[in-house]
């Protein structure tokens, strides 16, 4: 199902942060992108020790400040602006490996406890319209009476024009003055919400980011990315996610999107359908285009979203469907679909990590993740040979196996267990028949009594599933007792069997260590 929008007053989070050279602008090194540095203040702790502020601190060496990286820019519609912070920390080479710094974002008077995941420190606020602050990232460290403080980075919420509603600035690139400022905007079509979210591009960042989530579900966010040299040798250049829970919701009002009828499969719950493209500038805006194919070849866009996975028994893969931001003069942007087909050709699947549901592409376009069943089947890992072994076992002892039956399918695969046994020392525990959900598994026992010193062979067929009858054999040989033996003094326990020639080879091995004449001491 796709993503569930519930309105203007959106509680998820949105900023738009540029790569590490771009990082923690503050004050007047905004404009050379240099990360801010940790600051020591000290609390308890005396001058005279050395660690006055200014001086790297023992265990945190760096904080850099990664979102945001400038102004956002927002409609007038707007009264608050959803906003993510977020912060890297650098320890110490000799500081302890379990570590847990406490991180608060000082900011318009509140102080936000971060989360720490996948190694970055987190929190999300709003911010009203017209708002000038600072942001201030402050870390302690327990057991020590300092506080680490990040430098004092100036932050401002500035209103632009979006004269038809459409989500998009008029004028991106007079909306979006300095490379790290950020565009954030809305739209609703019937129950779905459009999030557009853009960035002026530094062209020296490794990485340019814009974070956009699905204001329903918090933890599902995405990330697209794309490296600061796509811009080539253009003067500007805008990096554009746009986030929509149905293909209408992608292009309205500015033109229907594609007819749901033609999707490749099943949408990944909470996945939605996203946009990602960059356009560059060489006359400081007064008109862009795509990035140059020679550089579009080598410096590829990249995009994730967090929190997805297919359902059970079904795999997942990217799809794109042609589309491009455009721009009408009366207007100013808008996203246009530019073809008729949704394909992978043109989308890399990079895989599913942990729940971080990941491509990448040479062009701007639409995407979307969609997943399709595989066939209900039945699955025994134990007996991917075709047979179990059940080894020797003693006369009128019982040998158990337990094996496991999985069906990775996307459709429920229900059959039955007929076992064929003509010597009457092999049993099923439990009932002959089995009913798996799709991507479930049970297990069930087999069990071998020998009577006799023989190999004793039997076969359990399954039904149910595309690849059934399944059968597997079962193999056990019966073993008697026999008297201990002892050789060299080492023996095995009394009662159990002899040991074969490799477990003899052992003990005389073991045995010819113990009774090794031992050196005299010097």
């Amino acid at each position: 199902m796709a993503l569930q929008y519930i309105g203007l007053t959106l509680a998820f989070i949105m900023t738009l942060f540029a790569g590490p050279a771009a990082w923690a602008k503050p004050g007047p090194a905004a404009e050379s992108g240099a990360a801010a540095k940790a600051a020591l203040v000290a609390e308890g702790e005396g001058e005279g020790e050395g660690e006055g502020e200014g001086e790297l601190p023992a265990t945190i060496t760096e904080i850099a400040l990664l979102a945001p990286t400038g102004d956002i820019a927002t409609a007038p519609g707007i009264a608050q602006v959803p906003v993510l912070f977020c912060a890297e920390l650098t320890l110490a080479e000799d500081a302890p490996a379990d570590t847990a710094p406490e991180v608060v974002f000082e900011w318009s008077g509140q102080e936000l406890p971060a989360t720490r995941r996948d190694g970055l420190y987190w929190a999300e606020s709003v911010a009203p319209a017209g708002l000038q602050s600072t942001i201030t990232v402050v870390a302690t460290v327990d057991g020590e009476e300092a506080e680490y403080l990040s430098e004092a980075y100036p932050f401002e919420v500035r209103i632009v024009a979006d004269g038809d509603g459409n989500g998009y600035p008029d004028d991106p690139f007079t909306a979006l003055a300095k490379p790290g400022d950020g565009w954030y905007g809305l739209h609703t079509s019937g129950d779905c919400v459009r999030v557009v979210g853009m960035l002026e591009m530094d062209p020296a960042a490794p990485e340019c980011r814009v974070p956009l989530a699905n204001p329903y579900d918090s933890a599902v966010t995405a990330v697209v990315s794309a490296p600061g040299a796509l811009m080539g040798t253009a003067g500007r250049g805008i990096l554009t996610a746009v986030l929509a829970c149905n293909e209408d919701g992608m292009f309205v009002p500015d033109g229907p999107g594609p007819d749901a009828a033609l999707r490749p499969g099943e949408p990944l719950e909470g996945g939605g359908f996203l946009f990602a493209g960059v356009v560059v500038s060489t006359d400081d805006g007064a008109t862009f285009g795509d990035p140059d194919p020679f550089f579009a070849a080598g410096n590829a866009i990249t995009f994730a979203v967090s929190g997805l996975r297919a359902k059970p028994g079904f795999v997942a893969a990217w799809h794109a469907f042609p589309a491009a931001l455009d721009s009408d003069p009366a207007t100013g942007f808008l996203l246009a679909p530019t073809g008729d087909a949704w394909s992978r050709a043109t989308v890399l699947t990079a895989g599913d990590d942990g729940g971080v549901f990941s491509g990448r592409m040479q062009q701007a376009q639409l995407v979307a993740p969609f997943q399709t069943g595989l066939p209900a089947r039945l699955e025994i890992p134990e007996a991917a040979g075709g047979s179990v072994l059940f080894g020797r076992v003693r006369l009128g002892e019982a040998g158990t196996l337990t094996l496991t039956l999985r069906n990775p399918g996307s459709a429920p695969v229900e059959g039955t267990v007929a076992l064929s046994d003509p010597a009457g020392v092999f049993a099923v525990r439990g009932p002959l028949a089995y009913s798996l959900p799709a991507g479930a598994e049970t297990v069930m026992e087999v069990q071998f009594v020998p009577p006799a010193e023989e190999d004793y062979r039997g076969t359990l067929t399954f039904t149910g599933g595309a690849n059934t009858p399944l059968t597997v054999t079962l193999l056990g040989t019966g073993t008697a007792e026999v008297k201990t033996v002892s050789f060299l003094g080492c023996a095995p326990a009394g009662g159990q069997a002899a040991p074969g020639w490799d477990a003899l080879l052992a003990a005389v091995v073991m045995c010819a260590l113990l009774v090794r004449p031992r050196r005299a001491a010097r």
